[in-house]
């Protein structure tokens, strides 16, 4: 298997978050969503994820990347859902 750019840009996103970090990504934002679940799944377990679907820490066993990072099935497993607005005053 071919090592691609995007594979060492999520790693190297990934270990810039540390355990108990609150993250946030915008609209269009595939690769910080994998680092934020690659960084969860290997050495943060405390980290909040708030994808820009406002599904607050979905589950990362069920979550999927779909077309739009704005998609509704993003809610799945989700803790909340906060609008976006919101998470500026967080």
């Amino acid at each position: 298997m071919k090592i691609k750019i995007a594979d060492i840009m999520i790693k190297a996103m990934s270990q810039t978050l540390a355990d108990g970090d609150t993250v946030l990504h915008g609209l269009g934002s595939p690769l910080p969503a994998l680092a934020m679940h690659l960084a969860k799944a290997s050495h943060a377990p405390a980290l909040v994820f708030f994808p820009v679907s406002e599904g607050l820490d979905p589950d990362t066993d069920r979550y999927r990347l779909r077309f739009s990072s704005a998609d509704p099935d993003h809610f799945i497993g989700a803790k909340a859902v906060i609008e976006l607005i919101e998470t500026f005053d967080l």
